[in-house]
Parts: C-alpha cells; sequence; structure tokens
C-alpha cells in the first residue's frame, strides 16, 4: 500500500512505474534499467546512474514534444523516476528535492502539462487525492485503487490484458494501443 501522506519518499528508493499512456509502447522488447517489469514482481533497486538515464531519456520526450527543459521540470522528474509508487501533488511539493525550489502550483502545472502530453499517468479516484506515475517506454502495470481511503497497490502479477492487447492490435490495425488499467475495491483496512 502507498505511505500516508507527507512521508518523503523521494530519497534512496528502488524503481517501479505505469506505462504506456500516450506514447509508443512495444511488449516485443524490454530495455534494461535496473527496474521492475510487469508481472514479475521483482524490484531491482535502481542506481544513480540509472536514475540519471531515465530522467534524461524522459527529459528528451518532453523535449521532443515541445515543453521547456527547467531545473523544476527536471527535479520532477527525478523525484518520480526515483519513486517506488505514485506520489500525490502534496507529497511531490514536500519532497526534499522540490520543497525549496518551486512552489506547489508550479509543480501543479508541471503535473498538468507532463500528463496532457503522456508523460505521466495520472491514478485515483476523482474525488479523492490523485496520484501521480511516470509512463516509461519499456513498461506498464495497473494498480488496485481503494474506494474507501483512497488507497493505490501496484499489482504484481502478470497483466491479464497484454495478451488481449496483441490480438486487438493484430485483429484490428490499430497502431500504438495501450490500455490502463485500475481496479477499484474495498481494501483489508477499511473492509
Amino acid at each position: 500500500m502507498i505511505p500516508p501522506h507527507g512521508t518523503d519518499v523521494s530519497q534512496g528508493m528502488e524503481h517501479s512505474h505505469a506505462g504506456s499512456q500516450g506514447h509508443d509502447h512495444d511488449h516485443s522488447h524490454d530495455h534494461d534499467h535496473g527496474h521492475s517489469h510487469a508481472g514479475t514482481g521483482v524490484r531491482e533497486p535502481m542506481t544513480a546512474q540509472q536514475s540519471a538515464k531515465l530522467v534524461q531519456e524522459t527529459v528528451g520526450r518532453c523535449r521532443a514534444l515541445g515543453l521547456r527543459r527547467t531545473a523544476a521540470l527536471e527535479d520532477l522528474l527525478k523525484v518520480l523516476v526515483e519513486s517506488p509508487r505514485p506520489m500525490t501533488l502534496g507529497e511531490l511539493a514536500e519532497s526534499k528535492l522540490l520543497k525549496n525550489r518551486c512552489d506547489r502550483a508550479t509543480v501543479f502545472r508541471l503535473l498538468v502539462r507532463l500528463e496532457k502530453q503522456g508523460i505521466l499517468r495520472r491514478l485515483g479516484l476523482h474525488d479523492r487525492s490523485a496520484y501521480y506515475t511516470v509512463n516509461l517506454p519499456d513498461e506498464h502495470h495497473d494498480y488496485l485503487i481503494c474506494t474507501e481511503c483512497g488507497a493505490i497497490e501496484q499489482l504484481d502479477i502478470a497483466c491479464p490484458v497484454e495478451q488481449l492487447e496483441a490480438q486487438i492490435a493484430r485483429d484490428s490495425g490499430f497502431r500504438k494501443l495501450y490500455h490502463e488499467l485500475e481496479f477499484f475495491g474495498i481494501c483489508p483496512k477499511c473492509a
């Protein structure tokens, strides 16, 4: 489950993120960035070099979409890339890296722009805090979301929709097909 709000998760963590909205998503290859792959349940720690590489690749995707490269953008992406789970606006704004460098409004504007461009995925219930995670081209994750407390948990199983997605792409001729799967229910703590 996601730790309580206000917990700083921006330093010294392992990596696992969602991916596929708004970008090329091809399950036929995986790049070794030292992160988890959907369905394996394996979460390897990410080195500083791997983190820096992912941040730079993501900044490159942002630039290709016409977004300006700023320190705030790079810092936000670094916090999200290094986080083992999706984070809220409040958690991001209060993270060690962003807290004294930019205000909450700047973080919010960046989140909105990055989500609109498909760089980030927004998770959660509409009447609760939104959680954000970086979409990486070679990763895909599905989530469980509690309708009572809003807790979000990443599924550590093979995605049941990936084979269907591939078949639909073959049968329909659609390209760059992707899906986002979120299951809603009541978590054990709230049940």
